[in-house]
């Protein structure tokens, strides 16, 4: 194309439309405002682009874009963790209105597949909070915005058009997904799926490149489950309060208070619900959550609590978070890699391993299965330390296929018992620097065989279980 034509083409699109009208000029009652353009201007002003430019491994740069929703005014956006995954030299969202600007990644769980960004908020931004998916009926209408190939406030309609869907992916967060055909094309990802209530259902994921009109969509409600451990408030900000929030509730209700917490020293009770955070109304435990990222230990959180038939004014002092220490011990007696016992069996539950005599026992470097021949009726148990390198917030992984658990510290922190396809969960920890204690079991009835772990941080990224990590005595 020549400079020329590229000239008169960039001339013609700045053009006035001579024959277009406003929006605003159509008057209400016109048949023309149906109760889907009425969903669309409502919804349209919560929704944005996000691009990515990525650092390629040749050292050259790519455009990647999604998209995402506007969940709360002070400028939190949801979005698909892997629409803001990548080695990312710059960021950049665009509103609906058109205007741009840097955004930064809060927080991530790819468990999910989801990540909350913020962009900035110089006044307050048109926000849509996420709803529920518990009810969803077969057929029902669905409204989708997203920047499909970078078309931004792209809209497309469908209904529901299939409920616990599985893609291809390993990830737990795979499964049980809604499925609409309302298009959405790459670029979609992160986008809202709405319904006729004008109630944000899920946030699109996925679609098939095979298949026409079919869309995956996470549900809501594992949105809200998964929301507080992939913001993980306290031990992102350093506070303590000590209370748990009912994330599936309308309203932020207080479901449990930790003895002799912050919370609980305030007076605070379980079944309050939080009506104002400062001078924040809160709607739910999401909105709950994102009120407390401006806190820090030792501030007083004015809280506004309805109790009953009761307003109270409560005040907590909030304390400081304590991360998991690390375990004193003497490291001249420690060796690299992690103890393995393989134990042979056909079990449908992961057994009492202590209780069993193993048929084999080495030293793994890593966390493999190639630490047996056996692929069948077989289980295995990792023993040892892991070695972290710096204090923060680590995000493990596990993978497996048949059932696996990973334990830190004497503590189950992610469970995927019993027989299934390969999965993966995972589990948010903050940890001291030094060794924490590891173990990790693992069963294979028939079939295919996976065990993986990995684990990443603000500083690492994404990757297996590193082997210099991983000692033993």
């Amino acid at each position: 194309m020549s400079r020329i034509t590229a000239s008169l083409l960039v001339v013609l699109f700045l053009l006035p439309c001579l024959d277009c009208k406003a929006d605003d000029d159509i008057p209400e009652d016109s048949p023309r405002r149906t109760d889907t353009v009425r969903l669309v201007e409502k919804a349209l002003p919560a929704t944005v682009m996000l691009q990515n430019v990525e650092r390629r491994g040749d050292g050259s740069f790519g455009l990647s874009s999604g998209s995402g929703l506007v969940i709360d005014t002070q400028g939190f956006v949801l979005t698909n963790n892997h629409v803001v995954a990548g080695d990312t030299a710059r960021r950049i969202v665009t509103l609906a209105n058109g205007a741009s600007a840097p955004f930064q990644v809060v927080a991530r769980y790819p468990f999910a597949d989801i990540a909350l960004v913020k962009i900035p908020a110089h006044e307050s931004l048109a926000a849509m909070p996420i709803g529920r998916s518990h009810d969803l009926m077969l057929g029902e209408p669905t409204l989708v915005i997203g920047s499909p190939d970078r078309l931004t406030s792209t809209v497309s309609t469908g209904i529901v058009s299939g409920l616990q869907r599985r893609t291809s992916m390993a990830a737990l967060g795979s499964a049980g997904l809604i499925q609409t055909s309302a298009p959405s094309g790459h670029g979609g990802s992160g986008g809202p799926l709405i319904n006729a209530l004008g109630e944000v259902i899920g946030i699109i994921s996925s679609g098939r490149d095979n298949m026409e009109n079919v869309a995956f969509a996470i549900p809501a409600d594992r949105i809200r489950m998964a929301f507080p451990e992939m913001l993980f408030a306290e031990a992102r900000y350093g506070f303590r309060l000590g209370a748990e929030v009912d994330m599936l509730s309308d309203r932020a209700v207080l479901l449990a208070i930790e003895k002799d917490s912050p919370a609980a020293k305030s007076g605070l009770q379980t079944g309050d619900t939080i009506e104002k955070v400062g001078d924040r109304e809160v709607r739910d435990g999401v909105g709950f959550w994102l009120a407390l990222t401006k806190v820090k230990a030792g501030d007083g959180l004015a809280l506004k609590v309805s109790r009953g038939d009761e307003t109270l004014d409560v005040a907590v002092k909030l304390g400081k978070h304590v991360p998991w220490p690390a375990t004193d011990i003497d490291k001249d007696e420690l060796t690299a890699g992690l103890k393995a016992s393989v134990y042979e069996g056909l079990w449908e539950r992961l057994p009492d391993f202590e209780s069993l005599e193993p048929v084999e026992q080495t030293v793994a470097k890593t966390v493999t299965l190639d630490v047996t021949k056996r692929r069948e009726h077989v289980g295995i148990v990792f023993e040892g330390y892991v070695r972290l390198p710096h204090d923060g917030l680590y995000l493990f992984g596990l993978t497996s296929d048949d059932g696996s658990r990973l334990i830190i510290d004497d503590k189950t922190v992610v469970d995927l018992d019993g027989p299934h396809p390969a999965i993966e969960h995972g589990a948010q920890l903050s940890l001291r620097k030094g060794l924490h204690k590891l173990r990790i079991e693992f069963f294979e009835a028939e079939g295919k065989e996976q065990l993986e772990v990995s684990v990443q941080s603000d500083k690492i990224k994404p990757q297996p279980l590193p082997a210099d990590w991983l000692v033993h005595l």
